[in-house]
């Protein structure tokens, strides 16, 4: 007799200051909606929030993206996060969330090397 296995969500973790961040740059929609959707990591919305809390808090916030991408690349089982309203049902939601990180990290890399200057 064959047993479906039950495929536990590790919980992506999301926290300060990075979750500002996130949030500030909600402005498609709202995270409870639509999640990275909801998203737009512009260099202008990024640049505005990274100027508000300083250069630590957007170097924390660019390492705490890092983690993100580190679990997506490691973790075999399903993603998921409460506050990004996201869990994983296939492989191209990893594919998205990987994306969206990544330039994340990108764009406040950029904003970190601009403040400086």
């Amino acid at each position: 007799m064959r047993r479906n296995r039950v495929h536990v969500a590790q919980e992506i973790p999301i926290g300060q200051p990075l979750r500002s961040c996130l949030t500030r740059i909600a402005v498609r929609c709202s995270i409870e909606c639509c999640g990275i959707s909801a998203m737009s990591p512009t260099p202008v919305l990024v640049g505005l929030w990274a100027d508000s809390v300083g250069v630590e808090k957007a170097e924390l916030a660019l390492l705490q993206s890092h983690a993100v991408l580190s679990l997506a690349a490691a973790t075999p089982e399903p993603l998921s996060s409460e506050f990004l309203h996201y869990r994983e049902h296939n492989d191209n939601e990893r594919v998205k969330l990987k994306a969206f990180f990544t330039s994340l990290a990108t764009v406040l890399e950029a904003c970190i090397e601009q403040m400086l200057l």
